[in-house]
């Protein structure tokens, strides 16, 4: 939906990170509430694993949100650095997780499902700190109306209700991407494979993910139960137990 500059703050003097709706002049009502949803939301999050907003307007009728400047990269882009089947330590892999679904629960509380968890979305600043950035997709948990209720996310990081279009959604969806991201840092492959996405999301529907153990040895039973877990086909296997929250 938007594209991301690194830019200049002259009266602060520091860089930052502007992002813009991809279709400028012709952006759409919908996109232009969507978009400032995306910067309400986060706006209203503030938690050392979540990129801090800065400010949002207008110029010429294009919307644009400024944000801190994450100079680390994302952790995509470290992920594709690796060699294929290269996993990450499991003590950083646990301890990034363990810093990203801190980010999570904060955005949990205030009543914020972010719906998009994955590494594309991960950012790291200069001291290699992990932040959540882009609520392009986030959906308030007690929301008596839809910016978009339709099947939304990424495939290989989507739960099965989110691929079977559930509207009841809960925070089981961002505990499922948590979970598979995990497994991607240790089996240093997505849960289930580079697949076309249409296959990607039928497998993530209809399949279990293969044994950590079998795939990468050296991983503790204790961290490949809570990875596991977290990728339960029926929500309610999941942990902790999936609700809605009230708005805080």
């Amino acid at each position: 939906m938007g594209l991301v500059y690194r830019a200049y703050d002259p009266p602060l003097r520091r860089e930052v990170a502007l992002k813009r709706v991809i279709s400028g002049v012709f952006t759409s009502s919908t996109e232009r509430t969507r978009f400032r949803f995306e910067g309400e939301a986060a706006a209203g999050l503030s938690h050392p694993a979540v990129v801090p907003i800065h400010a949002f307007g207008d110029e010429g009728g294009q919307p644009y949100l400024v944000m801190a400047l994450m100079e680390g990269g994302s952790l995509a882009q470290r992920l594709r650095n690796r060699k294929p089947g290269e996993g990450v330590p499991a003590l950083e892999a646990a301890e990034l997780i363990r810093d990203v679904a801190l980010g999570a629960h904060h955005a949990h509380q205030r009543g914020l499902l972010d719906r998009d968890l994955k590494p594309g979305n991960i950012l790291f600043d200069g001291q290699g700190r992990p932040h959540i950035a882009d609520f392009g997709l986030a959906l308030p948990l007690e929301a008596t109306f839809s910016l978009s209720r339709s099947m939304a996310g990424t495939a290989g990081y989507m739960a099965p209700e989110q691929v079977g279009g559930e509207q009841n959604l809960t925070i089981a969806v961002d505990v499922h991407a948590l979970g598979a991201i995990l497994y991607e840092l240790l089996a240093g492959e997505p849960t289930f494979g580079r697949e076309e996405w249409l296959l990607t999301l039928q497998r993530v529907r209809d399949e279990t993910p293969p044994q950590l153990l079998g795939v990468r040895n050296g991983v503790a039973v204790d961290l490949e139960t809570i990875c596991l877990r977290c990728l339960e086909k029926d929500p309610q296997d999941r942990s902790p137990r999936p609700r809605r929250l009230r708005m805080t």
